[in-house]
């Protein structure tokens, strides 16, 4: 997320629908989570985690044992739907339209893209 005059912190989408456990472990999500916490203090805003397999909730306890209160504490999770409280922090310039945002689909992210609209 983008925002003009405030230091840059980052919105981590983590979209799981259509992963099992024996696509994704506990310790492939730990280990992104916890480089952006190590590498990159206080860039971390907010890591949005939607529609979760059912084993999710087991993964959480996992998961707040090995991160740090304040870590954990930005980890936000939604079963069926995407959050409501990323539709309301985010522009929409910068969400894709299946997330409800007016930017386009992405497939390839290498290089990064920038949208050219206002961060409002």
């Amino acid at each position: 997320m983008l925002v003009r005059d405030y230091v840059e912190q980052w919105t981590v989408l983590v979209n799981m629908h259509g992963t099992w456990c024996s696509n994704i472990t506990v310790m492939d999500l730990y280990r992104v989570i916890k480089t952006l916490a190590d590498n990159f203090p206080s860039r971390l805003y907010k890591c949005f985690v939607f529609r979760p397999p059912k084993v999710f909730s087991k993964v959480t306890k996992i998961l707040k044992r090995c991160l740090s209160d304040t870590t954990f504490d930005k980890i936000y999770t939604e079963k069926h739907k995407l959050p409501k409280q990323l539709l309301m922090e985010a522009s929409k310039c910068q969400l894709e339209a299946h997330y409800g945002g007016t930017a386009d689909s992405r497939h390839h992210f290498w290089p990064p893209f920038v949208p050219v609209e206002p961060f409002d």
